[in-house]
């Protein structure tokens, strides 16, 4: 037998019979507020031509993790919120993809 291995080790490991509950993970369960949730279940991303599989809803809907992006990226948008990390740099875009004159 290897060095550390012995037979009453090996045996306690036999007899063990506690197995983990299903409702017990190894880590906290992620926050479940907010428009994006997560899934213990498979799913396909239901975005158009899509279908990758994915543990993510956004608004009860399954999106992939881009498609998921995406979209809280346009609630985001939604909301007013457009900074790219410095004060001083908030520029809104229009839709055409454009700078509004004034």
């Amino acid at each position: 037998m290897p060095d550390g291995l012995n037979l009453s080790f090996l045996e306690d490991l036999l007899n063990e019979t506690e197995q983990p509950q299903e409702n017990e993970y190894k880590y906290p369960r992620p926050t479940q507020n907010g428009p994006l949730r997560h899934f213990d279940t498979t799913m396909r991303c239901t975005n158009y031509r899509c279908g990758s599989p994915t543990n993510f809803k956004v608004q009860g809907v399954p999106r992939c993790m881009i498609h998921s992006l995406y979209r809280l990226n346009e609630l985001l948008i939604e909301k007013g919120v457009n900074d790219n990390g410095n004060e001083n740099s908030r520029v809104t875009i229009d839709q055409d993809g454009t700078k509004p004159s004034g």
